[in-house]
């Protein structure tokens, strides 16, 4: 039995012309949580090509190739979890990293060893000293 692209599209477009979907959508494939409803920019573009396919909805922000592949190809959720991962990892070396920097530079190298030894300790200082 023959796949219907077209109404597997209709369903797609009708579910995500609501931004709050499309935002979830967002920050569970990217990460990032700081976008909001207000940064996305919805378009109905007839016929556009996106990879060679037609695509109807277009996403426009810092990921949108990623997410218009997810919409255009299969997506494997098992490699979007690891490169969410992956992502978060990264983020939480740069604030430790950071954290560390700033301890040293300070001459606080109490708190530093503190802080390698407590999370919770290291939390706060994290949300005491690095900006949001």
């Amino acid at each position: 039995m023959a796949e219907n692209i077209q109404y597997k599209d209709a369903v797609f477009r009708s579910y995500f012309k609501n931004k709050q979907r499309v935002l979830s959508l967002y920050r569970a494939v990217s990460g990032d949580n700081s976008l909001t409803e207000e940064d996305i920019e919805l378009n109905d573009l007839a016929e556009a090509l996106v990879n060679g396919k037609r695509n109807d909805v277009s996403f426009m922000e810092e990921h949108r190739q990623e997410v218009v592949d997810m919409f255009t190809e299969e997506w494997n959720i098992e490699e979007a979890k690891r490169v969410a991962a992956e992502e978060a990892a990264e983020k939480a070396t740069e604030k430790i990293n950071a954290l560390n920097k700033l301890l040293i530079a300070a001459k606080r190298f109490v708190d530093l060893e503190k802080a390698a030894n407590d999370v919770d300790f290291q939390n706060k200082l994290i949300k005491e000293l690095l900006p949001a």
